[in-house]
């Protein structure tokens, strides 16, 4: 029997904003949820919670905004919300479900029922002006926003923050709520991960004439793509052999490249050709880079922790969340790149540290951010949600 209960499977009403089965959608996050909560042992339903022709009611509100420079949300204008409400009262009258699972805040602020779960990785002014600095000034429907989100932590049982981060700005925002909010970061998307014997092999097998750098995004500006470079083209003025695979952004849109960048362009990890080159840069990568000038909570980091990569990243955002200097990585402001040279430089000069750094790497994936953790700690939650 399921370990969340020794009755029936808990039932769980899964609401999402795309396509559930779409591996790609938002980091795959609800796809890979979704999967794991089944294998433990919940009964769970899945259902897109938001009308896709309503969005179109807003366009003339888009349009307008335009005209004066600024933007309109349309997922938070009032008819948007009043038709998704009325798509989520008739899924909630078909699904008999003893927990709504809210992966957006705008199915969290339309949905009405007892347990509502919601799992939050910004809130939405720090998202905005930390993604585009400056731009929340300019949304013309900032308070319908605010108002939207108020109203998700208010149906809320529990708000899943996946960050620090979140949790900090949320309680911040709405301190009424606080005692809602729990930490529960995203796990990765991985259909399997290396043991400590493979991880072991991968590292050892880790070339120190080729040393090689990994950038996974398709943002190249916000994900700080021109940091990565420049940082391995500053290793190399040292004398090391540093090499950079870019995945995701072609910022370089088929012109040359830098002769030590090799650029494998988008990857969809939903076909086998391409998860399988995604997943040996990652196992070759000596460290993932992540130098981020925006970033709500950093998958790819816990990707790159479960195959014993350690990673280089910013300090924003949700990233610290997830760093531990000196156990699975090192967190930097990236505006001085000859400090951050010098703190990657002695590990890359001495195998055995590195190695052990890896390592460590790989157990912080294990003991704070797998899927087996976060799957205990789901199913702890919504075993609570049961029992009132």
């Amino acid at each position: 029997m399921a370990e969340n209960s020794p009755e029936a499977p808990l039932r769980v009403l899964y609401l999402t904003r795309a396509d559930p089965a779409q591996s790609n959608d938002w980091s795959g996050v609800p796809f890979w949820t979704i999967r794991h909560l089944r294998a433990g042992g919940f009964a769970v339903t899945t259902r897109r919670a938001e009308p896709a022709g309503s969005l179109r009611l807003a366009r003339a509100a888009q349009a307008a905004a335009r005209l004066v420079r600024r933007r309109y949300l349309p997922r938070a204008s009032a008819l948007h919300r009043r038709c998704t409400e009325i798509q989520i009262r008739r899924l909630l009258a078909d699904a008999d479900a003893e927990v709504v699972f809210c992966q957006d805040v705008v199915s969290a602020a339309a949905a009405r029922h007892p347990r509502i779960v919601y799992w939050c990785d910004a809130p939405v002014e720090d998202l905005w002006d930390s993604y585009l600095p400056g731009s929340w000034a300019r949304i013309a429907n900032r308070r319908a926003a605010q108002a939207q989100e108020g109203e998700a932590l208010r149906n809320a049982w529990r708000v899943l923050c996946a960050s620090r981060w979140a949790q900090a700005g949320l309680a911040r925002r709405h301190p009424e709520q606080a005692h809602k909010l729990v930490y529960a970061p995203f796990a990765p998307g991985l259909e399997t991960s290396p043991d400590a014997t493979e991880v072991d092999a991968a590292i050892a097998a880790r070339s120190v004439e080729r040393l090689r750098f990994l950038f996974v995004g398709v943002d190249w500006w916000r994900k700080g793509g021109d940091r990565a470079v420049a940082l391995v083209q500053t290793l190399r003025a040292r004398g090391l052999p540093a090499e950079l695979t870019v995945i995701g952004a072609d910022p370089w849109r088929g012109a040359a490249a830098p002769p030590f960048v090799t650029a494998l362009g988008f990857l969809d990890k939903s076909r086998p050709e391409d998860a399988s080159r995604f997943l040996q840069a990652l196992e070759s990568a000596h460290f993932l880079l992540a130098p981020s000038r925006a970033e709500a909570m950093g998958i790819a980091l816990l990707e790159a922790h479960a195959f014993g990569v350690p990673t280089l990243s910013s300090d924003v955002g949700g990233l610290p969340s997830i760093v531990r200097p000196g156990a699975n990585g090192f967190a930097f402001r990236f505006d001085d790149l000859g400090r951050v040279a010098d703190e990657v430089e002695p590990w890359l000069r001495a195998r055995s540290a590195y190695a052990e750094l890896a390592r460590s790497a790989w157990r912080s994936y294990h003991a704070e951010h797998s899927w087996a953790v976060r799957l205990r700690q789901l199913t702890a939650l919504l075993s609570q949600a049961r029992n009132g």
